[in-house]
């Protein structure tokens, strides 16, 4: 898994030797840096430019977050799936960052899907749970071009029992 980010001029990639390396698009010899601390496969990256943050997720569902410039780990999710101790299947894209209405990182999986909104949050801030289908997901897709015609941002998810879900994300 990769993520290119061109203000930054960084390539992060993501592999199944645990590690997630960041590289300068002008030099393929060997990577700028090496980020340790998972302890499985890594499933995907995504870069956060305005953060200048890094993220991975592997597939013991643990999240990582790195800084860019100190190459040090800032924090660790380990992500808990409402399917019991079974480790969700991930589909080829697990990590989207949703910047437009609010900061989150939106983490997807078969099963299910979590948003982690960035940021600080207040103490009356409460989440609450919501069941999107019976079945697994199936599909995701951020479409945020719907702006346009309701002045709202959209992810649609589908699922096995061919029912399909549309989210407005500001709500």
């Amino acid at each position: 898994c990769f993520d290119f980010n061109k203000n930054l001029n960084i390539i992060v990639t993501g592999s199944t030797d645990h590690t997630v390396r960041l590289w300068n698009p002008y030099v393929e010899s060997k990577p700028t840096a090496l980020l340790k601390g998972h302890q499985t496969s890594i499933l995907d990256v995504a870069i956060h430019e305005s953060a200048g943050q890094i993220f991975s997720y592997s597939m013991d569902v643990v999240l990582k977050v790195y800084d860019i410039k100190e190459h040090t780990c800032l924090q660790t999710v380990i992500l808990k799936f409402p399917r019991g101790s079974r480790v969700p299947d991930h589909g080829p894209f697990v990590l989207h960052i949703q910047k437009k209405v609010r900061s989150a990182l939106i983490v997807c999986s078969n099963d299910c899907m979590a948003e982690l909104r960035m940021g600080h949050r207040s103490q009356n801030n409460t989440v609450k749970a919501v069941q999107s289908h019976r079945k697994p997901i199936s599909c995701c897709v951020y479409a945020p071009q719907t702006h346009q015609i309701n002045r709202c941002f959209q992810m649609m998810t589908g699922c096995e029992e061919s029912v399909v879900t549309v989210w407005d994300i500001n709500s």
